[in-house]
């Protein structure tokens, strides 16, 4: 049961306080309770009922089940609404609720036989202004009728943070998704916090596979650098810097390269480290690197061969690099 069911049955206990008289069913089950304020009324307790209901804060409507007319409101709707107490309960709450009247008919049905009594609404107030509102909703005795009775609870400012938040995390989701490194969220000592989608691009694994499974990923670095990886990360303190590169054993690519640099920050509970970082393919790069030693390790095998004498030099005539042939040729020593 939520907040705002545990407020209902609270103001059925105070009812309960103050008027002592009243019978009052709870159906646990389902999470209703029925008034009959009849019984108030032939008790002598009607003006001290009407006097709660026009009183109280929260947006109160006694509403006839079939037509929608607004049988009674308190002053607080009247505020809400912005219309007269009169011109309140001339409408119907069709001509303040956004939804097709259809609709209405059908939510009040719901309530009315007890199949529901929470609802989220878009209210039409005088102004014009649509304000977001969750209504909880009851079947009571009201007038040897039975009608039903609504408390609605303005939330526009919650469902505004709400659409603000999600459409920053879509904003953030659309980043990331754009973004070639892998943007990662770790507890060191733990599990995956986050993974972005594009690890999958990576090393073939979906994020989904890898948060469910935390021992997945000790399977895909490679062999030889765990332990390196492992020690590394294990030595972070809050505010140290990861920069390392290692090995996967890819899904579908092989092997590849990779490099992990990430920033190590405490979560404000628990006292967690978390590491955030950015895996970055460097396989390319590494493949580069040993072209370019493989080419280095030619030409000096070629240069340290060849019968040719060869010097290297600036043009202020300093020498940096002479072969055997030369050093053996003219008895000089690469000193």
């Amino acid at each position: 049961m939520d907040f705002y069911s545990l407020l209902l049955v609270g103001c059925a206990v105070l009812f309960l306080f103050f008027l002592s008289s009243i019978t009052v069913y709870y159906l646990l089950s389902r999470g209703y309770t029925i008034f009959n304020l009849q019984y108030i009324k032939r008790q002598g307790r009607g003006d001290q009922f009407r006097n709660i209901f026009l009183e109280h804060s929260a947006v109160m409507l006694l509403v006839e089940p079939v037509s929608g007319k607004i049988l009674s409101a308190n002053r607080a709707a009247s505020e809400f609404y912005g219309y007269p107490l009169d011109s309140l309960t001339s409408m119907s709450i069709n001509e303040i609720n956004i939804l097709k009247s259809e609709e209405v008919a059908a939510e009040r049905n719901r309530a009315f036989n007890l199949e529901k009594n929470y609802f989220l609404f878009k209210h039409r107030l005088a102004s014009g202004e649509i304000r977001d509102v969750e209504t909880y909703s009851t079947p009571v005795f009201y007038e040897g009728e039975r009608v039903l009775f609504s408390i609605i609870h303005d939330i526009t400012k919650r469902k505004q943070a709400e659409n603000a938040l999600a459409a920053s995390r879509q904003a953030f989701q659309e980043l990331v998704e754009q973004v070639p490194e892998v943007i990662y969220t770790d507890v060191i000592g733990g599990s995956w916090q986050y993974l972005g989608p594009n690890i999958q691009d990576l090393c073939g694994y979906s994020a989904p596979e890898l948060l469910h499974d935390p021992g997945l990923w000790k399977t895909i670095v490679h062999l030889d650098d765990w332990e390196r990886l492992q020690t590394a990360v294990d030595a972070l303190s809050v505010g140290d810097v990861l920069n390392i590169e290692y090995r996967l054993n890819t899904r579908s690519r092989g092997v590849i390269w990779v490099r992990d640099h990430g920033v190590v920050k405490q979560t404000v509970m628990g006292g967690e480290r978390l590491l955030q970082g950015l895996l970055a393919d460097v396989t390319q790069q590494k493949q580069v690197e040993a072209a370019l030693m493989d080419s280095e390790t030619n030409f000096r095998t070629f240069f340290e061969t060849i019968e040719d004498m060869i010097v290297v030099g600036t043009p202020d005539g300093h020498i940096f690099y002479t072969n055997p042939a030369l050093q053996r040729k003219l008895g000089y020593s690469p000193e």
